[in-house]
């Protein structure tokens, strides 16, 4: 989680993706992110290297081992990152039943946001659900179309994405979030083709990319709050 506590990433790497997994204990580890990817960096110079992490655990410390070798077995690298104590409880994130539900390509958001970001700070998005016409399933999950809105110095814009078969809403839904943390987090192209988006009234927006067989990476971004007179 953030220090502002507007947003939050949920990693979860499956072990069905890994070549090699073995944990015979429950570990709770605390990781500085940037001193992670400063030795990832240095690791990522080899091409096609194969990664390694060992969490080690004695009475005076516990680190976090990186070991990477190349494919041709011509360079080895080992660090060890230092691991500090999570005073923070652990913070469960309990499954929620979304208002709104939709998937779109994941470039084509990155290029939404980054866009519209040229132009104002704050993203507003506008669902309005369409009439299923004479569709007597039951299922009171209409198709919906999506405005993607903002407003700034320099003027205004609107993109309205026509879902037809990729947005599911049960009612419509208008919410404000900050456009920065959304480009960050579409950065996340990288690891799948598809973002899933799900929208609710009363808890954060959660974007989706699953990647690998069982693998995912969420992230949570609460509403701007509207100003009140």
């Amino acid at each position: 989680m953030d220090p502002s506590h507007l947003s939050l990433i949920l990693l979860c790497i499956h072990k069905d993706d890994m070549d090699e997994y073995q944990c015979n204990m429950h570990c709770q580890i605390g990781i500085q992110i940037s001193s992670l990817v400063k030795l990832l960096k240095c690791m990522t110079k080899q091409e096609n290297g194969s990664l390694y992490l060992r969490y080690n655990e004695s009475e005076n410390e516990k680190e976090l081992e990186l070991y990477c070798r190349d494919k041709k077995d011509e360079k080895e690298s080992n660090f060890r990152l230092k691991l500090f104590q999570i005073d923070a409880e652990k913070l469960d994130i309990p499954e929620q039943e979304y208002d709104a539900e939709m998937e779109m390509v994941a470039t084509t958001f990155q290029n939404l946001c980054k866009d519209l970001g040229s132009i104002g700070d704050t993203l507003e998005i506008n669902i309005v659900k369409k009439d299923n016409g004479n569709d007597h399933s039951g299922n009171d999950e209409k198709k919906a179309n999506i405005e993607f809105k903002v407003n700034g110095e320099i003027g205004s814009g609107a993109i309205t994405e026509k879902m037809e078969n990729n947005i599911k809403c049960k009612d419509d839904f208008h919410a404000k979030y900050t456009i920065k943390y959304l480009t960050l987090f579409s950065k996340a192209h990288l690891l799948s083709e598809k973002v899933e988006l799900h929208f609710g009234k009363d808890f954060p927006l959660m974007l989706k990319y699953g990647f690998g067989s069982k693998s995912y990476i969420k992230f949570y971004l609460a509403p701007k709050l509207e100003n009140r007179e």
